[in-house]
């Protein structure tokens, strides 16, 4: 019986192992878009790089940072306080 049992469970696993890690690399269905990659740091050395994100579903602008083993994501505001929102139509950023 426990043989049963521990080859039932070693066929579980070789289950979720090789069917359950399936990735999407469709870019195109991604919730996220990258409207800028070229961002400029003004303290060279603080950060590995920064770039602009865009969510496809409410428009809404990000700034990610990434460097030294850590990262951000902040929503870029207009003066009133509200979000940025960026238009897919005309690939520019609405104020």
């Amino acid at each position: 019986m426990k043989r049963i049992i521990v080859l039932i469970l070693i066929l579980i696993t070789c289950m979720v192992i090789f069917v359950g890690c399936g990735v999407n690399n469709d870019v195109s269905k991604a919730r996220f878009a990258m409207i800028n990659n070229s961002i400029s740091m003004d303290a060279p050395g603080t950060l590995d790089g920064a770039y602009l994100l865009a969510d496809r579903e409410t428009g809404v602008v990000y700034l990610y940072t990434y460097g030294y083993g850590t990262a951000s994501i902040t929503a870029l505001l207009n003066a009133d306080g509200t979000p940025m929102i960026y238009d897919f139509n005309s690939d520019k950023i609405m104020k």
